[in-house]
């Protein structure tokens, strides 16, 4: 449990860092957001919520931190996405590391466990500042731990 908080503090004061980071090149915006999130497992499947934030370092790069809330299941996760191209940003693939509490619905323990997710998301602007996401993330952990979820959400972007 306490390599999962370093692995939560040493991520936030990363993000806390890139807040002054101001190139000639790039502007730092940010986004929140929050959505509706599915589980794709044989054995859990589900609907939840989710809140997010996205620290635009580059034009092409952003760091997301999400937090995913089904009944049984939580999830913190770190994510990397990279558009392919900065000025048709409709799809980007995603990249990052996760830390899921998984509750057992018999005895009520809750076990932690780390994975990394690869996926797909996509955003389109609605207006200037609400833009509407979907991702797709397979998220691959120990043998218990391996599952595919989605999102579905609005984020406001914030300069």
């Amino acid at each position: 449990m306490t390599k999962v908080k370093f692995f939560i503090i040493l991520f936030w004061i990363f993000c806390i860092s890139t807040l002054n980071t101001n190139t000639a090149s790039a502007q730092v915006y940010y986004s929140v957001g929050a959505g509706l999130a599915f589980s794709f497992n044989d054995d859990y499947q589900d609907l939840g919520t989710s809140i997010r934030g996205e620290f635009h370092i580059a034009p092409s790069t952003t760091i997301v931190p999400n937090y995913v809330a089904f009944q049984y299941l939580k999830i913190f996760s770190a994510d990397l996405h990279m558009k392919l191209h900065p000025e048709s940003p409709l799809y980007y693939p995603l990249v990052g590391l996760n830390v899921a509490f998984i509750e057992n619905r018999d005895s009520g323990e809750v076990e932690t466990k780390l994975g990394a997710n690869l996926g797909l998301g996509g955003s389109l602007a609605l207006f200037e500042m609400l833009s509407i996401f979907t991702e797709y993330r397979y998220i691959w952990g120990d043998k218990a731990y391996k599952q595919g979820t989605g999102n579905v959400g609005l984020l406001f972007h914030i300069n």
